[in-house]
């Protein structure tokens, strides 16, 4: 039988880190109100803060995302997620008026099964697999392919990111306005968080066509976050050289961990090819994340 429970907004400062999902909580302990602002309900049975449900609404473009959906171990399976869910997204239709309302979440968690039946019966679309992000030890990654020697052609040049000139720059922009590549490739995204040390570009007759750029996420871990080659050499072999590039400047700093991720929906089939053969099998983590969302526009 299920208990008699009430719902109600409540601020976030006053959810119990124990009702957090927990592989949100570095998230909620970095998040700054700059991009959005977080809303939050709780579901209570006598008085007790049983269950959470939390989300962020985007100032730029008036969408939310999930980031957290909790409940107390001893009241699951009765009904309380779905019901934080069902509330949560009424009062972000309803109140903060948003057009979208989104949720990523890993393939292979505990609560995947149960999620993902919630987004079924609130009539959400199919959820699709859309990112793998792949952990390493930076100092023991040492495949043979990063030895490779890095035999360019004289109109070739690597570059450190830092030496980008502002007609670079404002050339690539062009190219994305373009459309020449897809927003997700670009290398300005996050540019507070690039690291100039391990990030680099290869430029061909004074032309840059390509890019690794890597964010620093902490004092331990860098993030390969974009790898790019211009369509015209996507075969040539160069693209694998600026990521070795990228990755001997990494193991010369005392920054220990790596991530690597890729938008598997956006990049082309052969570095799909060369993330599963090449990458996946010296990983000692391997996130696959699911993307689901609805709109009400």
């Amino acid at each position: 039988m299920t208990p008699s429970f009430s719902i109600k907004k409540i601020p976030f400062s006053s959810i119990p880190s124990y009702l957090i999902a927990p592989a949100t909580l570095p998230f909620f302990n970095q998040f700054s109100a700059q991009e959005g602002y977080l809303v939050a309900c709780a579901a209570f049975i006598e008085n007790e803060m049983v269950g959470c449900a939390v989300a962020q609404v985007f100032f730029i473009n008036q969408t939310a995302q999930l980031y957290s959906l909790f409940v107390k171990e001893k009241f699951r399976k009765q009904g309380l997620g779905l019901a934080l869910f069902q509330f949560l997204e009424n009062n972000l239709k309803q109140e903060n008026k948003i057009y979208a309302f989104g949720f990523e979440y890993e393939k292979n968690d505990l609560f995947t099964p149960a999620i993902e039946k919630i987004l079924s019966y609130q009539q959400w679309l199919p959820p699709k697999l859309y990112l793998v992000r792949c952990h390493f030890d930076a100092y023991t990654f040492d495949p043979p392919w990063i030895h490779l020697p890095t035999r360019l052609p004289s109109t070739f040049k690597l570059f450190s990111w830092q030496e980008l000139t502002l007609k670079e720059k404002e050339y690539i922009q062009y190219k994305a306005e373009q459309g020449q590549f897809l927003p997700s490739l670009s290398p300005f995204k996050e540019e507070e968080h690039v690291h100039l040390g391990t990030s680099v570009g290869l430029r061909y007759l004074d032309t840059i066509i390509g890019w690794c750029i890597t964010h620093s996420d902490n004092l331990n871990t860098i993030r390969y976050n974009t790898l790019y080659i211009d369509h015209a050499f996507l075969h040539s072999g160069y693209g694998i050289q600026i990521l070795n590039e990228s990755i001997r400047r990494h193991k010369r700093l005392p920054i220990p961990q790596a991530i690597f991720e890729a938008n598997i929906e956006e990049i082309d089939r052969s570095w799909l090819r060369f993330i599963k053969k090449r990458l996946i099998p010296l990983s000692y983590r391997v996130e696959r994340l699911k993307w689901a969302f609805n709109s009400y526009v």
